[in-house]
């Protein structure tokens, strides 16, 4: 591939050759699940064979996403970083712009704000001067960027070994100023008034200026983020590890126990039902129902009166019961 550039002046043409460079759409992804702030409470498991090893990450929904913040979401590792690279929404600013816009148009019709052609004013009981008032915003913004650098300087002079995050740690606990600072009083007060009414309307603003952009993952950003069913209602990063391992346990050691009518053999042989069943009255009633165990009790009972040993029938009679490990292999072909 090439590119031309014409020197019209000396009539020259320059050719520069360019590399084709091929894009991955996936690539292996390193984590820091310890550090790194945009995961927090992630942990992975991981699924290991001979020839590989598979990990998912159980992480907090990453940008936008219809899910609660505190939902768990599962994703493949190498897929994790698809999230974070696409958490913002690359159409947020303008978003943003049309919402002021409407909720600036809203405050216009309630007569709290006056708009004269392109301009918008503050009422003259605020604001006598016919400036604008995004104008007034933007030079208390400019005024707050340039004193919150000046406070940072000042923090990197007094802690010259610190690291960069250890400054940004330092400025974003002891930084307290905002916008409202570098306002005239009477302008503060008013903006703050408009604050609190904007946020009333907030989600009519947002219903009619909808977030349309969700994050998702895949090659082409086909996979929503979807909240993990085992760990609903789960809060913290120690429940929801200890209930990935018992669902993991009950399914792939004791699959049986979740599915209706088949009954474990721990459970069968746990100590109270066997006791239960040797000291209940209900045995007997239970042998006096089944006439062929009624039959053999009667005839050996008979026979300790007559003093003649019970004769076993041969052919036709009921096949005797299947020892333990027939009545485990039988159960086990029914299933």
């Amino acid at each position: 591939m090439s590119k031309t550039n014409s020197n019209n002046r000396r009539g020259q043409t320059i050719q520069v050759k360019v590399k084709p460079q091929l894009v991955g759409l996936t690539k292996e992804s390193k984590l820091d699940l310890e550090n790194d702030k945009r995961l927090p409470e992630a942990f992975t498991i991981n699924v290991v064979s001979v020839n590989k090893t598979k990990t998912y990450v159980f992480h907090h929904p990453i940008g936008i996403t219809d899910l609660d913040g505190k939902s768990w979401v599962c994703t493949p590792v190498e897929d994790v970083h698809q999230l974070l690279a696409r958490s913002d929404d690359p159409k947020q600013q303008e978003v943003n712009k049309l919402r002021s816009k409407v909720r600036t148009e809203i405050l216009v019709g309630k007569g709290l704000l006056i708009k004269d052609n392109e301009k918008v004013l503050y009422p003259v009981a605020v604001h006598e001067e016919r400036v604008d008032r995004n104008a007034i915003l933007n030079l208390a913004d400019d005024k707050l960027k340039n004193d919150k650098a000046a406070f940072r300087l000042q923090k990197q002079s007094e802690n010259e070994k610190a690291t960069r995050a250890e400054i940004d740690a330092i400025v974003k606990a002891q930084y307290q100023k905002d916008r409202f600072d570098f306002l005239t009083e009477s302008i503060r007060a008013y903006e703050i008034k408009l604050q609190d009414i904007s946020e009333e309307i907030r989600q009519l603003v947002e219903e009619a200026v909808p977030q349309t952009y969700r994050t998702r993952w895949g090659p082409l950003a086909e996979y929503q983020q979807v909240e993990c069913p085992v760990l609903r209602n789960i809060k913290t990063k120690a429940e929801a590890e200890d209930e990935v391992n018992k669902f993991l346990h009950r399914q792939l050691v004791f699959p049986k126990e979740d599915k209706p009518g088949v009954q474990s053999s721990a459970a069968a042989n746990s100590p109270s039902k066997a006791g239960s069943l040797d000291t209940s009255q209900d045995i007997l009633a239970q042998i006096g129902k089944d006439p062929v165990k009624k039959s053999i009790l009667d005839a050996v009972f008979d026979g300790f009166k007559t003093g003649k040993k019970p004769q076993k029938k041969e052919g036709k009679g009921k096949p005797s019961p299947p020892s333990p490990a027939n009545v485990s292999l039988t159960e086990s072909n029914k299933q």
